[in-house]
């Protein structure tokens, strides 16, 4: 048998709750030793729909439903993603926000990258809670409290410039909070004052498992190195030697531009806007 071009794999939750984050982790590998991709689409969750088309069957049915995808571009100065020879990305998508019609049960989860050669994944499988109606409501209103005021998880974090306030919660009880805990953790690290050299680097621990495992440790990884902590260099060994394919995210941490200071950069606490132009000469005051 031939080495594939390109491989990709995903990785579910166990369980999902419906109306809650559906994180799902996508890996885009190249097993072609002499071969170098250099623009290849980058699966990124707060940019939608991404380059990877999902189809998601609930119980009951052979029927499923194909979610939005991005449609792959073609042209040689497209910007995008590179992989040599061997390498892996491991990235990270919210299908909540792709709008999957999600009921109680086991369901089927496949995937194909939007690439140049779209590579299909081997499906995996999750199984769906319903909320009752009281901690749905409150969850929607939670997700759609970003400036458009539209139900997005993405735009939670990245259009939500506040104080999340105690009694938003109130109605989500301890198994939903507990849920919720990477998505709330995450929006108070971008939005609040304290930039990535004051957050404890264990403040994302524990706050999910599955394919939230790695996010969780590449974002403390990028803490330590913010702390100069001594113990990166052993937390990274620990992240490559279980998840090779986050390379790119220890190498960005340790040029201090990982995820974290990213998202403060452009959506966040630490965001900057050019200064206003000069006046052309034709907008000058007349004496």
């Amino acid at each position: 048998m031939s080495t594939p071009d390109l491989t990709l794999t995903i990785e579910a939750p166990r369980l999902v709750r419906r109306g809650y984050p559906l994180h799902v982790a996508v890996t885009v590998g190249n097993p072609l030793p002499h071969r170098t991709y250099y623009s290849l689409p980058e699966v990124d969750r707060f940019s939608l729909p991404p380059p990877v088309e999902f189809l998601v069957t609930p119980p009951g049915t052979d029927v499923g439903q194909v979610l939005p995808a991005q449609a792959y571009g073609v042209g040689e100065d497209r910007d995008g993603m590179r992989l040599a020879g061997g390498e892996a990305r491991r990235m990270l998508v919210d299908l909540a926000d792709l709008a999957p019609v999600l009921s109680r049960g086991r369901h089927r989860l496949e995937a194909r990258y939007m690439g140049p050669l779209c590579p299909v994944a081997v499906p995996v499988e999750f199984d769906v809670e319903v909320p009752d109606d009281d901690e749905a409501a409150a969850v929607a209103r939670l997700r759609a409290s970003n400036r458009a005021g539209e139900p997005s998880w993405a735009a939670f974090i990245t259009d939500n410039f506040r104080e999340i306030e105690a009694d938003e919660l109130r109605e989500i009880p301890a198994a939903g909070q507990s849920l919720l805990a990477f998505t709330l953790t995450l929006h108070r690290a971008v939005v609040g004052p304290w930039g990535t050299a004051q957050l404890h680097p264990a403040v994302f621990r524990g706050l999910g498992e599955g394919p939230l495992e790695a996010e969780l440790a590449a974002l403390e990884h990028e803490l330590l190195v913010a702390h100069a902590d001594p113990g990166a260099a052993a937390a990274a060994s620990a992240i490559l030697g279980r998840w090779p394919a986050l390379a790119w995210r220890i190498a960005g941490n340790d040029r201090r531009d990982g995820e974290l200071a990213q998202l403060r950069r452009v959506y966040g606490a630490q965001r900057s806007f050019p200064p206003a132009p000069d006046r052309l000469p034709y907008q000058q005051a007349v004496p």
